[in-house]
């Protein structure tokens, strides 16, 4: 809630909208672009704060934590816009505070739609769905039958929906928000749409923001793995996308809102939409995994896993020495558990990987050994690890993977530390020479060599990938 004191009302009363460029120095001004026509953007406005003792940053930082106690998206973008509605809409014969609350508290129901248009045509049989999300050919259609539904204010989105159809699109599923219901504003002649449309593009942004993390969220154990990568910077080049929303609600008034703006190109290399299913049906078949859900086993998993991730994103961007790193971070975080030793490191990764490396104990000890001396080296000396020291590591870290991933499929531990300790058990058997049956290491996740359906060997640097390069990176599962 926004407090009731004379310092907040003094600041909101301080609120106006100025049409010329703050001067030089100026720092109690925060700029909004609002859009004005179907031609593209409006004229520049700006939110000036008059000088107060609230400073700007501490009164957006109040209405930002308004909106999340009311259940809306947060954020400083949000705030800004926010005051932006306020400062064109209250008619300064009330309190500021209770208008600014009254305005708050108007909420409504409402269902986002996004698209991310890139330029890549692609065929219309295309699909390839990765958690909320979905790749494939852009169609107009829907958008436009809600929007006129919805009797939106900007049908047209400001580009031509046409000329995009059959290009590769991101949609996601419609999300539910809550949002302001501004047809509840007081009625006035002042112009208020393209402040309102601040407000919805600011949202709009926000989910927009979401993107990129969501998707790796949801490719976690397939890139994890080396089955799947999917490149998450943006390119700077002249190639631009197309961010496309449409909210949906009911309202006494107008029942939706389009909204648009470009963005930098997302690099995505699209495999063939099968391939995604091959890699799940081979999870599922061969590991028993169907998803992570909160079991303490699970949160360590998925530790690991976005360590590895990381591993792969360095890899795929040309630096081999940070991928090797974060594939021994990996393995740290892991087995290392409660600030256990190198030793114990190196015993239990061995444990888990000698089997599927065609070798015995003791010596897949002194390999594993040898790939710590060769991270120290690097850490402390500045020493860049071998090439084949990064497939190595790499190896060593996908077998205790799908181990990991066994042993939480299974259930036969809830947490990572008694996985450990049964490790350990197996290990010291091994050293005292003692038979180990395939059933204590099936227990612990061992199995044999696996083949996956799929491995990408690398992703070609910086830059996106064509889709039909993927067919190179096939691994034979026979």
């Amino acid at each position: 809630m926004i407090p009731d004191n004379s310092q907040i009302e003094a600041a909101l009363g301080g609120l106006s909208i100025e049409s010329s460029s703050p001067s030089e120095g100026q720092t109690h001004v925060m700029l909004i672009e609002p859009r004005t026509s179907k031609e593209g953007e409006g004229e520049p406005l700006f939110l000036s704060f008059a000088g107060s003792e609230v400073k700007p940053n501490s009164l957006i930082k109040i209405v930002a934590n308004a909106l999340q106690d009311v259940g809306y998206d947060h954020s400083d973008d949000i705030a800004i816009a926010v005051l932006g509605v306020f400062a064109v809409s209250w008619n300064r014969d009330s309190s500021a505070v209770e208008y600014l609350r009254s305005l708050i508290d108007n909420s409504l129901n409402a269902k986002l739609h996004q698209e991310l248009v890139l330029r890549t045509p692609i065929e219309d049989s295309y699909c390839l769905r990765i958690g909320e999300f979905e790749m494939k050919a852009f169609d107009p259609e829907k958008l436009r039958y809600w929007a006129k539904r919805g009797n939106s204010q900007i049908q047209s989105f400001l580009v031509d929906l046409d000329q995009m159809k059959g290009r590769l699109a991101i949609s996601r599923q419609p999300l539910n928000l809550n949002i302001i219901d501004f047809n509840k504003l007081p009625s006035d002649s002042t112009p208020r749409e393209p402040f309102i449309d601040n407000y919805f593009q600011a949202v709009f942004r926000f989910h927009c923001e979401e993107r990129v993390g969501k998707i790796k969220d949801a490719l976690l154990i397939y890139e994890a793995g080396g089955l799947l990568h999917f490149k998450s910077s943006l390119l700077v080049n002249p190639w631009k996308s197309t961010n496309i929303g449409l909210f949906t609600f009911k309202s006494s008034k107008q029942q939706s809102w389009s909204v648009c703006s470009k963005a930098l190109m997302v690099c995505v290399n699209t495999p063939p939409s099968e391939l995604l299913e091959e890699c799940k049906q081979w999870l599922r078949e061969e590991l028993g995994h169907e998803s992570l859900e909160k079991r303490p086993i699970d949160q360590t998993i998925r530790s690991y896993c976005r360590f590895l991730q990381r591993a792969y994103d360095h890899r795929h961007e040309d630096r081999p020495e940070e991928s090797f790193l974060h594939f021994a971070i990996a393995l740290d975080l892991l087995l290392g558990w409660k600030g256990s030793s190198a030793s114990s490191v190196s015993s239990r990764s061995s444990v888990l990987t000698y089997s599927s490396a065609n070798t015995d104990m003791e010596s897949q000890i002194k390999r594993v050994n040898k790939l710590y001396d060769a991270r120290s080296k690097y850490v402390h000396e500045g020493r860049i690890p071998e090439e084949t020291a990064l497939k190595e590591i790499e190896e060593i870290c996908l077998c205790v993977l799908w181990c990991l991933l066994k042993v939480g499929a299974s259930g036969e531990f809830q947490d990572v530390e008694n996985w450990l300790n049964y490790i350990d058990l197996v290990t010291a058997t091994e050293k005292a020479g003692e038979c180990v049956t395939a059933e204590v290491l099936s227990k612990i996740g061992v199995q044999g060599e696996r083949t996956p359906p799929n491995y990408v060997e690398y992703c070609g640097g910086p830059g996106a990938t064509p889709m039909d390069l993927w067919r190179y990176r096939r691994r034979s599962s026979g």
